[in-house]
């Protein structure tokens, strides 16, 4: 297969479904099977290069993360840890690869969203989980009980559809954007295959630029890790879920580690693939740095401001100002098939305004104002 025919192909699609019972037997078949099918690739040799060179490191990665779900099931977290890091230590160049250090020029304005009756919530309420209320934690894909997040969309959309697709107005949403001089230091996990087909020609043909390379042949190298951290669940309701198994892992290893402060990655909810705006369909999360026993996080209380939160009807219904909020032209597919603008949609309009309201907290609000202190 060439690129594109593999990029192509059902089986190295994300997000991963499932219908058998055994997970474990899952997991391990599904690896097996990418080892099988890389050895079919035939693309240009600057490209087949750096991930042939690395055959045996994701044999070895391939073969040491079923291991990673016999301790968990066996009810031994530990070992499952030390599974998950003697799997991706050999990589640990590789996953270097996949980091982004965004600046507030390079990150562009997220969201987030609260489903709440209230008839009005403060930014306080719109940040992480405080920690006295941490008994509230549930088990997320990124989320170890216990320890409170601060989770971000990309869109307004994308936020609705991780929230299980609530009514509008239920809903409270603030836009957030990082400080003056900050920096954040991201491991990205938020290109699925068929976002990368954008950088491969119709015969399969690859440019020889080092950041195409670069893209490619580490999400060729570590796709089996990818996948497993993007598998739907299938239980929804169930207190337990194994499809979160690896991506937790990754979070305990930036907790433990501090390389990164937190994670970029497609949400299984949205199908959609831009070629501009990247982020549209993904989520961030950035856990907790400084723990407290009440209150919130002072290291990401540095990173980030947001808007005060409104009531998305409200928001549908004003115009916010004069100005006009920026949304960068880019089509979603909402329905099967079916592209339309996104700035056309109620989603597009809403975050619009908080654009603008974002603007003007950006340009004039240098008193503190802007900041998630109340």
């Amino acid at each position: 297969m060439n690129l594109r025919e593999f990029l192509s192909h059902a089986m190295v699609q994300l997000p991963i479904r499932h219908t058998g019972n055994d997970f474990h037997r899952f997991v391990a078949t599904l690896l097996n099977d990418y080892l099988a099918a890389l050895t079919s690739l035939t693309a240009p040799k600057h490209l087949t290069d750096p991930v042939f060179s690395r055959q045996k490191d994701i044999q070895h990665l391939c073969e040491t993360l079923p291991k990673v779900v016999q301790a968990s099931f066996s009810g031994h977290p530990q070992a499952a840890y030390q599974h998950f890091i003697e799997a991706i230590s050999p990589l640990s160049d590789v996953v270097q690869k996949q980091a982004l250090e965004l600046s507030p020029v390079d990150l562009k304005l997220m969201y987030r969203v609260r489903r709440d009756s209230k008839g009005s919530l403060s930014r306080e309420d719109m940040f992480h989980i405080p920690f006295e209320l941490r008994h509230l934690v549930s088990t997320q894909r990124y989320s170890v009980p216990g320890l409170p997040c601060l989770y971000l969309g990309g869109s307004l959309y994308t936020c609705w559809a991780e929230m299980g697709r609530p009514p509008f107005h239920e809903l409270h949403a603030s836009a957030y954007w990082l400080d003056k001089d900050q920096l954040v230091r991201i491991l990205n996990f938020s290109d699925r295959p068929r976002r990368l087909l954008f950088y491969v020609g119709l015969d399969g043909g690859v440019s020889n630029e080092t950041p195409i390379v670069d893209l490619l042949s580490t999400h060729l190298i570590l796709w089996p890790l990818m996948a497993l951290c993007s598998i739907c669940v299938k239980h929804i309701n169930a207190a337990y879920k194994p499809e979160y198994m690896f991506p937790q892992l990754v979070l305990q290893w930036i907790t433990k580690e501090h390389n990164y402060d937190g994670v970029c990655y497609f949400s299984t909810h949205v199908d959609a693939v831009t070629t501009t705006n990247v982020l549209a369909p993904c989520n961030l999360v950035f856990p907790v740095r400084s723990i407290q026993s009440t209150g919130r996080c002072d290291y990401l209380r540095t990173k980030f401001r947001l808007t005060e939160p409104h009531n998305w009807q409200l928001l549908s219904a004003i115009n916010a100002g004069t100005g006009g909020g920026y949304i960068e032209g880019f089509d979603f597919e909402f329905l099967n098939g079916t592209k339309e603008p996104y700035a056309e949609t109620e989603f597009g309009r809403v975050q619009s305004k908080l654009n603008k309201l974002a603007v003007e907290d950006i340009q004039h609000r240098d008193d503190g104002r802007g900041v998630v202190l109340a």
